[in-house]
C-alpha cells in the first residue's frame, strides 16, 4: 500500500507520560510514528484493526489510562485539537492520544486514519428477513425474522458489533426471541449470515447462534466489544485458537466452536455482526428502556464527593443536574475495573471513551442488584 498522509503530532509518551513531537505516516492500514522525518528514526507504529476507533477527545480531560503504561502518570491533561487512536495492542487495548495543530489539521487526521481503518465485506441484503420467518426450534417454537444484517447498509468495522442502540425492527425481533434464551443465559446473538470467506463462516457460525462464552468467560450485558476483542487477539498470539461456547436457538443445543487462524494471520475478524441476548433495560442504552435505569449521584464538597440520592441514568443536562457526578468504572484488558474516579452524570458533551456506571431498576432500586452499564456516550442539553 503507498504512503497516506503524514506530518507532525504531539503524542503522549506510553512509558514517559510525557509529551513528545513525533512525524507520523500513515502507511495504509499502519500509522507510523518517528522522531524525525527520516525512517531511521522511527519509535513504534499504530496496527490499525477491524476494531479500531479513532476520534476526537476534548480538550482538560484525564489521560485516558489504557494511553500510559503500568503506573505512568500524564504530567498534563489532553490538548486541543487532540484524537484519540484506539486499537487492540498484545493482551488488550491501548489508546494513542495525538495533539494536532489546529482543529482542521486534527479532522483531517481523523478522516485519513478512519478511511485507514480495515473494514469487513459488505453484506448482503436480505440475507434473513421476511423469508426466514417460518423457522421453527426443535421444539417446534416459532423464530421471529431478523432484519438483514441488523444495521442495514452497515458494513461491520468490529468484530462483535454490540455497540450503539439497534434499529427498532432488529430490537423488535430480539424481544421476541428473548423467552427462547434459557434462563441466566447472556450472549452475543448472530443476526446474519457470516461475511462471505471470514473465520465466522469456516467455522460453521450462523444466524441464530448465540455466542455465550469466549474462552473461560461468560458473556454479560457489560462485556464490551474492546473486552471482546482483547480476548480474541490474546488467544490468537498466545495458543492460534479462540474458544467459543454457542447455544443455536434453532437446534436448542450447546457446542464449543474453536477458531483457528492461519499462520501469520495476526488477530483477523470472525466476520460476524451480532447484537446483546436478552435485551434488557441494562444491555441496551440509547433506547426507550433506559428510562428505567436510575444511578446513584454524588456532589463534590472539597476533596469528598457526598451521596446525592438516585438520578435516572437518560437525560440532558440541565441547570439543576449540572453538579451530579458519578463513579465511573473503566475497562482495562478483559475486564471493567473500579479506580475511584468521579465523572460528571449529565454535564458532558461525549465520552472520549466507555465509561460504565452502577446502575438499578428505578421501580425497584433497593430490591434489584446493581448491573455495570455503559455511561451513554452522548448526552444533549435542556
Amino acid at each position: 500500500l503507498g504512503m497516506g498522509m503524514k506530518g507532525w503530532l504531539v503524542k503522549i509518551g506510553f512509558k514517559s507520560g510525557k509529551w513528545q513531537k513525533r512525524f507520523f505516516v500513515l502507511d495504509g492500514s499502519v500509522l507510523i510514528y518517528s522522531a524525525s522525518t527520516t525512517s531511521s528514526s522511527e519509535k513504534g507504529q499504530i496496527v490499525l484493526e477491524e476494531s479500531s476507533i479513532c476520534e476526537a477527545i476534548p480538550a482538560g480531560l484525564s489521560v485516558p489510562l489504557d494511553a500510559l503504561g503500568p503506573g505512568v502518570k500524564s504530567r498534563a491533561p489532553v490538548g486541543p485539537h487532540s484524537l484519540k487512536v484506539s486499537s487492540p495492542y498484545r493482551a488488550g487495548w491501548r489508546s494513542y492520544v495525538l495533539q494536532a495543530a489546529g482543529e482542521r489539521e486534527r479532522d483531517e487526521w481523523i478522516a485519513a486514519i478512519s478511511a485507514a481503518i480495515p473494514r469487513g465485506s459488505a453484506l448482503g441484503a436480505g440475507l434473513l428477513g421476511v423469508a426466514n420467518s417460518g423457522l421453527l426450534t426443535a421444539s417446534g417454537k416459532p423464530l421471529a425474522a431478523l432484519p438483514a444484517s441488523g444495521f442495514a447498509g452497515v458494513q461491520p468495522r468490529a468484530t462483535v458489533s454490540n455497540t450503539g442502540p439497534p434499529r427498532a425492527a432488529l430490537i423488535d425481533a430480539l424481544r421476541s426471541l428473548e423467552p427462547l434464551v434459557p434462563p441466566g443465559m447472556c450472549g452475543y446473538l448472530v443476526t446474519d449470515a457470516p461475511t462471505a470467506g471470514s473465520l465466522g463462516e469456516k467455522h460453521g457460525l450462523k444466524a441464530y447462534d448465540l455466542i455465550t462464552h469466549f474462552d473461560d468467560t461468560a458473556v454479560q450485558p457489560e462485556t464490551t466489544q474492546e473486552i471482546f476483542a482483547a480476548a480474541k487477539q490474546q488467544a490468537f498470539r498466545t495458543t492460534g485458537a479462540f474458544a467459543l461456547t454457542v447455544y443455536s436457538l434453532q437446534s436448542e443445543t450447546t457446542r464449543v466452536v474453536s477458531i483457528r487462524a492461519a499462520d501469520g494471520a495476526g488477530n483477523p475478524s470472525l466476520g460476524l455482526v451480532t447484537s446483546m441476548l436478552p435485551i434488557n433495560p441494562f444491555a441496551l442504552l440509547g433506547t426507550a428502556a433506559s428510562s428505567v435505569l436510575v444511578t446513584r449521584g454524588f456532589t463534590r464538597a472539597g476533596e469528598k464527593y457526598v451521596d446525592a440520592g438516585l438520578h435516572p441514568v437518560d437525560g440532558p443536562c440541565t441547570a439543576a443536574n449540572a453538579e451530579i457526578f458519578v463513579r465511573v468504572f473503566r475497562v482495562a484488558g478483559a475486564d471493567v475495573v473500579d479506580h475511584g474516579e468521579y465523572h460528571p452524570l449529565y454535564s458532558y458533551d461525549r465520552l472520549p471513551e466507555p465509561l460504565f456506571i452502577e446502575a438499578f431498576l428505578r421501580e425497584s432500586p433497593s430490591n434489584t442488584p446493581a448491573r455495570r452499564v455503559p455511561l451513554p456516550s452522548t448526552r444533549g442539553r435542556a
